[in-house]
């Protein structure tokens, strides 16, 4: 994966997936910021032996996303992007993440006045329905 600031053409970033035998027929973003399908699609650069994505500017400096991958008998698989190792979790499993320049995480999920769960033994008077 290679990152970019936003340059002359509007580019904020450039997503690569190596490919050294272009075994796959294709190579697509899943994203969660609904890029229009036109803008996920990634091309293929022989001289590089890699498929490539060059992201247009975004209205976000954070991007959760994954790849799906084309193979030539039209079955698909969907993945992180292996070449970057951040991570996000989801309820549909992980989740690649891209922070792009002037990406601040936010104090909050550093606080140190967060508290672990605990727990405290009770004991609780219970009637089953039956009765006693």
């Amino acid at each position: 994966m290679e990152h970019a600031a936003t340059d002359d053409m509007g580019t904020a970033a450039t997503l690569r997936y190596a490919d050294d035998l272009h075994a796959l027929a294709g190579v697509r973003l899943v994203d969660d910021i609904h890029l229009p399908a036109d803008r996920r699609d990634f091309a293929y650069d022989d001289s590089d032996a890699a498929w490539h994505l060059r992201l247009p500017s975004l209205s976000v400096l954070r991007l959760e996303y994954r790849l799906e991958l084309r193979h030539p008998d039209r079955g698909t698989e969907v993945i992180c992007d292996p070449a970057n190792p951040r991570r996000a979790p989801g309820a549909f499993g992980d989740k690649s993440v891209l922070e792009l320049p002037g990406y601040r995480r936010p104090a909050w999920l550093d606080a140190a006045h967060l508290v672990t769960g605990g727990h405290r033994p009770e004991r609780l008077a219970a009637r089953h329905p039956a009765g006693p």
